[in-house]
């Protein structure tokens, strides 16, 4: 038997094909025959055929899953309703439609969340026999890809309220430009074509290629966009490898931070003394010392053997390099967690030089100079040359004071604004503005 299906132009087939369909229909022996003919070629009831005499037969499979749906909020109703070709892919795909409700449902709350809507149901219009379940899966995907996101995130900071607003913010931000980059790349890719669906007689090859190369571009646009995203959100929770290992003097728990690191290291630098005692103890044996180690320091026996393993210099244990090189790191954060402690007793203060307001702000670690209009190019160069950047929000030129001998010398001048970077303003504003 031969299957129905809409014409090119997706009209609905001619007289002839549907009674045809109805006579298959009446003379179909199992359920799977009937709903493989009535198919979607039947979507009002009047014009459905009767089931075969004696058997109960529904007109194709029917979704229900009223749990799910009756928990969906008025934002995911209103998804639901704008996905592209849902009805038919209701009837056709009931385990697809279970996974777009469940995805639905699966929105965090308060994250809004835009459907790709119709550009998903023709992106597959000349590249595929099926272009509504493609384009439908396109939907799932994009959908899954931001539930996912937020998911991965939250589970590291569920336990911080003010970190979980944060991601609720950026995943909407998000939600809100993947929405237009993922519409742009269907749309780019709805214009491209494959010989086996429109036939190879006359496929214009060149032309085929070019749009091809923008739906490849569009594609990459999304891609690069999300690895962006994730970079930025974990920067802004704390999750990514600078915030983790770096302790910025913009932090307001940065002493806090600074101290706990110098426990740290003075604690690992006094374990590196103590293993080595063991370890170079003439009485006792191999055994021993690895027993010893194993329960005061909680080393595994592996890493313990290589420690007795004697090194290229014949001394087994630390070398002292690395020792010394932890007392280098604890003295620089000493040195740091002073200039720290200094800053924070300081109160903002200001200066003018030359027409130009000078304002130290301790608050925000930042350099301000407020101009009387627009400075000059040469002014202006001077001003990038040195570090300083517009800030428009500001309406002042702005550099970020650095904890370094160059940029701030302490108890040289009374002013807060000292040493160095005093003469260096007086120097760099001594001209006319």
């Amino acid at each position: 038997m031969q299957g129905v299906t809409y014409d090119d132009d997706g009209t609905e087939p001619p007289k002839a094909k549907k009674e045809f369909v109805k006579q298959e229909v009446a003379t179909a022996k199992t359920e799977k025959e009937l709903v493989f003919f009535q198919g979607d070629l039947f979507n009002e009831k009047d014009d459905q055929p009767e089931p075969v005499k004696g058997e109960e037969i529904q007109p194709g499979p029917v979704v229900k899953d009223e749990t799910i749906k009756n928990t969906l909020t008025e934002q995911q109703r209103k998804y639901l309703k704008n996905v592209a070709n849902l009805d038919r892919i209701k009837k056709s795909s009931k385990d697809s439609y279970n996974n777009l409700l469940k995805l639905i449902n699966d929105i965090p709350q308060g994250v809004e969340v835009l459907p790709l809507g119709e550009v998903a149901g023709y992106a597959y219009s000349n590249i595929s026999f099926d272009r509504e379940k493609r384009g439908f899966s396109e939907e799932l995907y994009y959908l899954s890809s931001i539930i996912e996101m937020y998911n991965n995130y939250f589970d590291k900071i569920k336990n911080d309220k003010n970190k979980i607003e944060v991601l609720i913010s950026k995943i909407n931000n998000y939600a809100k430009k993947i929405n237009n980059l993922y519409c742009d790349y269907l749309h780019a890719k709805s214009r491209t074509a494959s010989s086996f669906i429109t036939g190879p007689a006359n496929f214009p090859t060149a032309r085929n290629q070019k749009r091809l190369n923008s739906e490849s571009n569009k594609y990459d646009a999304v891609i690069n966009f999300e690895a962006k995203t994730k970079k930025y959100i974990e920067k802004d929770l704390g999750l990514d490898y600078y915030s983790k290992n770096v302790i910025s003097s913009d932090d307001s728990n940065a002493i806090e931070k600074l101290q706990n690191r110098i426990a740290k290291l003075e604690k690992r630098r006094d374990q590196f003394k103590e293993i080595n005692k063991i370890i170079r103890s003439k009485k006792l044996t191999n055994d021993e010392k690895i027993e010893k180690i194993k329960e005061s320091f909680k080393l595994s026996k592996e890493v313990i053997q290589e420690l007795l393993t004697p090194a290229w210099n014949g001394k087994a244990g630390f070398q002292s390099f690395e020792i010394s090189s932890l007392t280098r790191k604890i003295a620089e954060a000493k040195k740091r967690l002073i200039l720290l402690e200094r800053m924070q007793s300081e109160k903002t203060s200001e200066k003018i030089i030359n027409n130009v307001k000078i304002v130290d702000n301790v608050e925000e670690n930042r350099l301000q100079l407020f101009f009387n209009g627009k400075p000059n190019e040469e002014t202006r160069k001077k001003l990038k040359a040195n570090g300083f950047r517009w800030a428009p929000s500001q309406k002042a030129w702005m550099l970020i004071i650095k904890l370094s001998k160059s940029v701030r010398i302490y108890n040289t001048v009374k002013s807060p604004i000292t040493g160095v970077l005093f003469v260096k303003l007086i120097s760099l504003f001594y001209i006319t503005i």
